[in-house]
């Protein structure tokens, strides 16, 4: 029978389906029979009853063999050809099957196995998976093979071409090994959907898939590199007219002009270009496609975008533009789009405000706006959206509060407003938000308390407020969220005690509660959280012992505790955690023994328990983790031996046992098996660090820092021989003599940075050669000749306390890089080359100290110039001063001191805003210091020392008046607690040096404290009585005004000085009492007023208890204690006044507070020298170091080792 008589009857009675239902089958007549029937039928419509019996007995008496048909029972199904079944058995031998060809397929949800499997020779094909056949002819007419685990090529000649009927093809997601599209699959003419989505095609798309006309649904998306020109594309778009999906994502477009799309098929309902790498204008008309629901255009960058006006008729439902040149505003008749469901506008430079009419979007279920440039305040109208489920606002521009209307939300899972300018605090209302299971408000401005009502959000799986100003208790309420994950409020200002309720969070996997205030001891109920895989709590005020239930966290596989206040022992429960992988204690007081326990942790990759307290030696256990890569014990008190077992620890890259009590003998070949180590430091130990070992013939490839400093070494190791990483290299503090061996020369050439050979006893320097060399220390040793160039990219060289000699060659100044230059104590001679000055322009600091240089100073500091420290200080320099040291604006040391310069005052000199110390003494420097016209300079000068000159007339008062850092010090502290300055490369601070007279006796002061504040004014011509105007220097810690011709009293304001430590009035002709007022003094330790014509009884009590005869003698009037002389009873003590006065009763009274200095130039200034040596080298005990260095926030997370380990000795 004609299909069509089939059709006909099937369309206008379902008989088909009834006698399926039946069980029965139909059997075809002639042609002939079938007409007159259908004419029956046509002209009896209203018999239907009729026509259904005709019919049925019809069928029944039927005696033809049955049709197949794919919704029949598989027993009505015809068979497939024999050839098109051959056809696919070929195909499917052409391939290998890989479960990696699909390995994207459950990643996306979609099942995955080898279909291909199925197919068996001698069965039906049409039984095949994946293979579909007409329901009347068997004819294969789909096939589906997405995500079969296929791997291999179809050629032009594959078999799959001898399937001419097929209207359905699937191959996505297999791997077609980058083979070409073949123009065969043109063959296809029936074809209505294509898939090959990532089917690994490579190649250009082939024009004849243009011939497809009948295509309503083609996906060719995610090829990549696969090509379509721009006349494949026209082609497309001209013949398929019935097109209604047009997948083309990471199809390169890149020679496409869009304009092309301009005539697309107006019953396209899909299209999506994803990362074409398309460029020039979209065509704004593909917007008013009357059918058009689904437009992705998103990661096209170059690609320009203009928004229609949208209007009521659009039916968009997803519309993607992220990541493509759109700018301006959005529009306000975004809101007409009212079925939209997914926009994505993220990515892009869309600014300005958020419309309102964005609230009328009510069907939206995703909206991502996040990198954009939106602004201001985000609308109420956003509550609108209450089928909302996902909202990404991340890293926009959106600023002022968050709206209570977000409460509305009641749909929504994913919210994310990280990285905004959003303020305020966190209204209420988030606590009806009661399906969000992402919660991210990180880097946001947000404050105030986190409110109770947060612990309604029980679906909550991740709460991410980190870096917020968040402050304020954990509310109990956050032991709700019992399906939370991950919590990460790190780095705000939360506080308070670790809340008990947090322990009932037993999903949790991440808790990260770094940079918070949160204090107290850390309670039991941690042990709670059995899923937790990552616990970090450093940089807190957690104190007290770490509780034995940590070791019940089994799952745990990162431990941070680092920058704490822990003390008591490491427990031996940290044992029980046998998954973790990263294990960090550094920085806490931990004490006692390391736990052998520890060595249960198998998987340990990284272990610091760098600077604590730990005592003992270290176990060999510790040594023994199989996959350990960091280990870090610096800065402690471990002693005895380095284990042998140390060799086991054949994955280590980092070794840092610095700074803490190792002795014996270390042989290099205990690192022979260490071929993946990159860091080793084992400096500041009382180790003897043995490179001579016969054994010793190995090299560690990977290594680029070492830092052997102090370990007692003889010569360069061997094991650095022909290293082409190394970075970093400090040997200094050890024995090293003689020459760097050549094997040296060759050692980083192209890589080392760093250089210290300091505290060495090398005597020659054949060559410099490391051409990236940045730092480069070779002082305090004994190289002999002329002044040895350095590589041009050295940014600080010191090269003093050495032998060099000559003149300075004019080639240091090639060095173009050139910071810091210190080559003090040498013997150079000749005049200070001139190059010197346009050198300035880079150099910060210049230290020519103690040498034999003459002449005068260069005139040619240039404009610009950057010098911070000028020291020439111990030369035979002859005056007069140049001006041109005024174009160094930035100067801030200045010491010129010992010299032969014969010169007035240089008064310009206080022109220099940000000079602090100013060194002229030993000079042949002469007249009047005073100057009225100039009372305004030198106002952040701290330190002042003109002596053994011949200065005349009075004391400078104008000056005096206006030293404005001596009188407030702590005002001009830097952050760091020394003057001196940062390299930006390597963060090594240089620190400056100045030699001064103290208390009697000429001291260097290798660094300058910060608020170090004197005068000296010594062995001059000065005359006239002291100004009362000193009493205002309130920070003074040293004062020497001996050896001059001053008169009168010594002013009673002198007892403002509260912090004076040392004076010396000696040689002068100063007359009355000693004031009783100096009895405030209470810092003083060193008191010289001999040689003077004072009188009257010497003040008792406090410190001048202390004193002894010497600080009288030459006073012929004085009298009482410690001298011998007795006071007659008319010159009995008078007590100091109760408050401090000038002695001529001014009205103007001056008060002052006591100030506490931690370390200073008092009595005990040895021992705060040593105890400062000790803090600052082992950063212990925290509270010193924090008030010292004025760290006024929490202390940042270290750096990299490199930059924590470097040490710069200047």
């Amino acid at each position: 029978m004609d299909p069509s008589v089939y059709v006909l009857l099937n369309k206008h009675f379902g008989i088909l389906i009834a006698l399926q239902d039946f069980g029965l089958t139909w059997q075809p007549i002639s042609i002939l029979h079938a007409s007159v029937l259908i004419t029956i039928i046509r002209k009896m419509e209203c018999l239907l009853m009729f026509y259904q019996l005709l019919c049925l007995l019809f069928f029944c008496l039927s005696s033809q063999p049955t049709l197949s048909s794919s919704s029949f029972a598989p027993s009505a199904t015809p068979p497939c050809s024999h050839n098109e079944a051959s056809a696919l058995m070929k195909f499917k031998s052409s391939f290998s099957i890989n479960k990696v060809a699909s390995w994207r397929c459950e990643f996306i949800g979609i099942p995955s196995y080898p279909k291909t499997d199925s197919w068996k020779e001698g069965t039906d094909c049409c039984a095949w998976d994946g293979v579909t056949c007409d329901n009347i002819t068997g004819q294969v007419i789909g096939l589906d093979l997405s995500c079969s685990w296929l791997y291999g090529a179809i050629p032009s000649n594959s078999s799959l071409f001898h399937l001419p009927h097929l209207q359905k093809l699937n191959l996505a997601h297999n791997d077609f090994n980058h083979s070409k599209m073949s123009s065969e699959f043109a063959r296809f003419t029936s074809l209505t959907q294509l898939n090959l989505t990532e089917s690994v095609f490579a190649g250009q798309i082939p024009l004849q898939i243009s011939h497809l006309s009948k295509l309503v649904s083609l996906d060719l998306s995610w090829n990549y590199p696969q090509a379509l020109d721009e006349r494949t594309l026209a082609r497309l778009v001209q013949n398929l007219t019935e097109v209604r999906q047009l997948f083309l994502d990471r199809i390169n477009m890149s020679s496409i002009n869009p304009n092309v799309l301009m005539d697309i098929s107006s019953s396209l309902s899909s299209l999506s270009l994803e990362d074409c790498d398309l460029q020039g204008k979209f065509p704004e008309s593909i917007f008013l496609l009357p059918n058009l629901k689904l437009l992705n255009l998103g990661y096209n960058q170059e690609l320009k975008i203009y928004l229609p006006n949208f209007n009521q008729s659009n039916h968009f439902e997803l519309l993607d533009l992220s990541l493509t040149n759109l700018s301006g505003a959005l529009p306000n008749s975004i809101g007409n789009l009212v079925s939209l469901k997914d926009l994505d506008l993220s990515f892009t430079s869309l600014s300005g405000a958020l419309p309102n009419s964005i609230g009328n979007l009510v069907s939206l279920e995703i909206l991502a706006l996040s990198f954009t440039n939106f602004s201001r305040a985000l609308p109420n109208s956003i509550g609108n959206l209450v089928s909302l489920k996902d909202l990404d606002l991340s890293f926009t521009k959106l600023s002022g509060v968050l709206p209570k209307s977000i409460g509305n939300l009641v749909s929504l899972k994913y919210l994310d407003l990280r990285s905004t300018p959003l303020s305020g605090a966190l209204p209420n209302s988030i606590g009806n938000l009661v399906s969000l299971k992402h919660l991210d408000l990180s880097t946001t401005s947000l404050f105030g308390a986190l409110p109770n009502s947060i612990g309604n959000l029980v679906s909550l799986e991740i709460l991410s407020l980190s870096f917020t100003n968040i402050s304020g208790a954990l509310p109990n309420s956050i032991g709700n969220l019992v399906s939370l994950e991950i919590l990460a409020l790190s780095f705000t200002n939360i506080s308070g005690a670790y809340p008990n309720s947090i322990g009932n969070l037993v999903s949790l996997r991440y808790l990260v509660l770094s940079g918070t205030s949160l204090s107290g001891a850390l309670p039991t109920s941690i042990g709670n959280l059995v899923s937790l895989q990552v616990l970090d709590l450093s940089s807190t005020n957690f104190s007290g012992a770490l509780p034995n239930s940590i070791g019940n966290l089994v799952s745990l596989e990162e431990l941070s505790l680092e920058e704490c206040n822990f003390s008591g022992i490491i427990p031996r429960s940290l044992g029980n955690l046998s998954q973790l992988n990263y294990l960090s204690l550094s920085n806490n007081y931990f004490s006692g023994q390391i736990p052998s326990s520890l060595t249960n942790l198998t998987h340990l990759e990284f272990l610091d328990i760098s600077h604590n307290q730990l005592q003992d030696s270290i176990p060999n256990e510790v040594t023994t983790f199989p996959n350990l890569i960091t280990l870090d014990l610096s800065f402690n008190f471990l002693n005895g031996t380095l284990p042998s077992s140390i060799s086991q620890l054949v994955n280590l890259t980092l070794l840092d046992l610095s700074s803490n009590n190792l002795s014996g003998i270390v042989e290099s070949v205990l690192f022979s098996k260490l071929q993946n180590l990159q860091y080793l430091a084992l400096s500041y130990n009382n180790i003897y660090f043995d490179s001579n070992h016969t054994s010793a013939n190995y090299t560690l490839p990977s290594l680029y820092f070492l830092d052997l400093s102090s370990c007692d070494v003889n010569q360069f190791p061997q094991f650095l021989r022909g290293s082409k990483v190394l970075e970093y290299l400090d040997v200094s503090n050890n024995r090293i003599s003689g020459k760097i061996p050549k094997f040296m020369w060759d050692v980083g050439k192209d890589s080392l940075f760093y250089l210290n050979l300091s505290h060495n006893s090398m005597t020659e320097l054949e060559q410099l050669p490391w051409r990236k060399i940045i730092i480069l220390d070779l002082s305090f040793n004994l190289v002999q000749g002329n002044l040895p160039i350095p590589p041009l990219n050295t940014s600080i060289f010191l090269i003093s306390n050495n032998n060099l000699s000559g003149e300075i060659s004019d080639l240091i100044c090639n060095v173009s890089y050139l910071e810091v230059l210190d080559m003090s104590h040498n013997n150079f001679n000749g005049i200070i080359p001139h190059c010197f000055g346009e050198l300035s322009k880079r150099l910060w600091i210049l230290n020519l100290r103690m040498n034999k240089l003459h002449g005068t100073i260069p005139s040619t500091f240039a404009r610009g110039c950057r010098l911070k420290n000028l020291n020439l200080n111990a030369n035979q320099l002859e005056g007069p001063l140049t001006r041109s040291i005024l174009n160094c604006g930035s100067l801030q040391v200045l010491d010129l001191g010992n010299n032969k310069i014969n010169a007035t005052f240089p008064h310009w000199l206080g022109t220099l805003q940000e000079l602090k110390v100013l060194v002229m003494k030993s000079n042949q420097m002469h007249g009047s210091i005073n100057s009225k016209r100039h009372m305004h300079y030198f106002g952040k000068l701290q330190i002042l020392d003109l002596s053994n000159n011949s200065f005349t007339g009075q004391l400078p008062t104008g000056y005096i008046e206006n030293f404005k850092a001596m009188m407030n010090a702590e005002e001009n502290r830097d952050v760091m607690p020394y003057m001196g300055g940062l390299d930006k490369e390597t963060n090594n601070f240089y620190t400056y040096s100045v030699y001064l007279i103290e208390k009697g006796q000429e001291v260097e002061l290798m660094k300058i404290f910060a608020t170090l504040t004197i005068i000296d004014l010594s062995n001059n011509k000065f005359e006239g009585e002291i100004p009362r105007v000193i009493g205002k220097l309130c920070s003074v810690i040293g004062l020497n005004f001996s050896h001059n011709h001053l008169i009168g009293h010594i002013p009673p304001s002198f007892g403002n000085l509260i912090n004076l430590e040392w004076l010396d009035l000696s040689s002068n002709k100063l007359d009355g009492k000693i004031p009783e007022q100096l009895l405030n003094l209470t810092m003083l330790s060193s008191l010289n007023l001999s040689k003077n014509k004072l009188v009257g009884r010497i003040p008792e009590g406090k410190q001048f208890n202390t004193f002894e005869n010497n600080s009288y003698e030459g006073n012929d009037g004085l009298c009482g204690f410690p001298l011998s002389r007795n006071c007659s009873s008319n010159e009995v003590q008078q007590p100091p006044p109760s408050k401090l006065q000038e002695e001529d009763h001014s009205k103007s009274g001056i008060r002052f507070g006591w100030k506490v200095v931690l370390i200073g130039y008092m009595s005990g200034f040895m021992f705060g020298v040593g105890m400062g040596y000790v803090v600052f080298q082992t950063g212990k005990p925290k509270w010193i170091v924090s008030f010292v260095e004025a760290k006024h926030h929490r202390r940042p997370k270290k750096s990299n080792k490199t930059t924590r380990t470097s040490r710069t000795r200047s």
